[in-house]
Parts: structure tokens; sequence; C-alpha cells
């Protein structure tokens, strides 16, 4: 679960946005209780978002558009008619196949040879597709992310609407770097976008099928797929702890613990009935005693919600 600690650390002191020192959980009453009764946060794989894009967006989109075909093309047929242009770590028995390809064209009467070069690219690029290995390891890694979704605002009514039962349930806040420090993963920042990033160099993926060479990376960016979402999610002002489980680990969530000086603040949404809130500012103080609590009601001439630090449950 744990990156290295000098991985960690290098991060820490290079990245560009630095996290807020709060960050917030919106949760029913239901799962804070047993937020609170186990110490422990959900991290769960993208398949359990309501979200159908959030990283689940096919990272290979970028392969198959226009543009990646026609440069299919233009690196198959120099390929074909080419054979000094092959990297010296293609598969051979891809160059074997191409060159048995190029002497059957050769042999040919030159009057024939230009169209049945035209004819053997357009051929393959019809069959060209994706890599089933790349599918599957996709399919797996999305499977295995563990996330948690956190909030940098206490009070974003949306949020309460959509992620705290209307406002009937509990926000716990949480000290930003006691959860990195616990966990030695850093807490990064959700990029809202309109288009999809594109994650796939299109030109080394068609040489990768030409030649083929193992199929490239992701251009060091695998973190972007789960870490960007559409613009209209920009309301959420969103942070994650992200990282993968190991290969072979069931099921699409893990509960990890959480320390407990890592518990600053329990929030009360203004339609939380007293009755429900209590025993879980009990359960947040057996935690943590010097846990602040905080009670929200509605601002009586604006759209907007106002926090009040309460001294008793």
């Amino acid at each position: 679960m744990r990156k290295g600690r000098h991985e960690f650390r290098k991060h820490k002191q290079t990245r560009v946005i630095n996290p807020p020192e709060i960050v917030y959980k919106y949760a029913t009453v239901a799962t804070n209780q047993a937020i609170l009764q186990s110490s422990k946060l959900r991290f769960q794989s993208p398949l359990k978002y309501n979200d159908p894009l959030d990283s689940q967006w096919d990272v290979g989109w970028s392969v198959s558009t226009v543009e990646a075909r026609a440069q299919y093309c233009t690196i198959l047929e120099r390929a074909l008619l080419r054979p000094e242009t092959w990297p010296a770590n293609a598969d051979p028995e891809s160059k074997a196949a191409m060159d048995s390809e190029r002497s059957r064209i050769m042999a040919l009467p030159t009057t024939e040879r230009r169209d049945e070069v035209s004819k053997f690219v357009h051929d393959c690029s019809e069959r060209r597709g994706p890599d089933r290995s790349f599918v599957e390891r996709m399919l797996d890694l999305r499977r295995r992310l563990r996330v948690l979704c956190v909030c940098e605002c206490d009070r974003s009514i949306l949020m309460w609407s959509h992620y705290a039962d209307e406002h009937c349930g509990i926000v716990l806040g949480f000290d930003t770097a006691a959860l990195e420090e616990h966990w030695q993963r850093p807490l990064e920042p959700i990029k809202y976008h309109i288009d999809l990033p594109c994650l796939i160099d299109s030109k080394a993926w068609a040489e990768s099928l030409v030649y083929g060479l193992p199929t490239p990376a992701m251009l060091g960016k695998e973190r972007e797929w789960v870490l960007t979402k559409h613009m209209d999610w920009q309301y959420e002002r969103e942070w994650r702890f992200v990282w993968t489980a190991d290969r072979g680990t069931a099921g699409l969530y893990q509960d990890y613990e959480f320390p407990a000086n890592s518990l600053l603040q329990i929030v009360i949404g203004c339609r939380t009935e007293p009755t429900a809130a209590k025993p879980l500012i009990r359960l947040a103080r057996g935690i943590q005693p010097n846990v602040r609590c905080f009670r929200l009601s509605t601002h009586p001439s604006r759209f907007e919600l106002i926090k009040s630090e309460i001294d008793d449950a």
C-alpha cells in the first residue's frame, strides 16, 4: 500500500499545487458511523463510481482516430518498402512476415505493385485493432485501482445534497499532512477538462504494431486516467488519494485505518437529527478527544451555509 519514503518525499517537494490543510469526507450518518467505529476509510475501484466516464474512459482513444490510422498506414508502408528502416529490436517473426510480403509484391509486374502495396496497407489498417493484452491490463488496472475521494470545502450545498443524504448526513474533516504521512501517499487534485487527455503516443503505438514491439507506456501520464474528470464536476473541488492494489487482489474496495490525530472535525448537516448526530460525536471523541464539532445552518439572506462550533454533543 505504501510508496517508498524517498519517492513520497520527492513528490511532496516537487508538486506544483499544495493540498488544503484539511480535507472533508461527505457521507450519510450510517456510513460515517461505520467509519468512526472502525477508524477506517474506504478506498474503492472506479467501477463503483456514479460517473461512467470517471477513470473508465478508453485510454486508447487517441490511437483510433482518423489521424492515427493515417499515421499507421504511413509507417506500415515504409516498413514494407524500406527494410533498412526496421529497428534493431523488432520482432523477428514480424520482420520475416513483412520480408515475405515484400518479396511477393516485388515479384509482380511493375504496373501492379503500387496497387498491391495500397491493398496490403488498406487490409492491414482494417484489421488494426487494440492490443488484447493491453486492453486486459487496463481492465485489470481499473479494477485494482483504490481511490479515496475527499473535498477541500465543508459547506458545498451540492456536495451535501448529493453525498450527505440531502443535508441529513455528516462530514468528517481530516488533517491532510497526517493522512499523507501515515499512508506515505500524496493527496492529488482532480483536473477538470472538456476533452479527454491524450495518454498514448499514437506514433509509438503504430510502430509497436508494425514492428512487433512492446506496447508503449502511457506517456508517463497514467495517473491522469484517475485524476481527470469532466468540467461538470468542478463544483466538487475534489482531491484524491490513489494507489493500485497488488495483482490478484480480490474485490472492488479496501478499508484502511486512518491515524487518530488526523481526525480534526465533525460537521453536522443543517437537517441532521440531533439524536443521530450525538452518537457519532461520541465516537469521534473516542478516537480524538480534541476533535472540534460544528453544526451547519442556512443563511437568512444568502444561498449559503453557516458553520458554527458547538461545545457539547
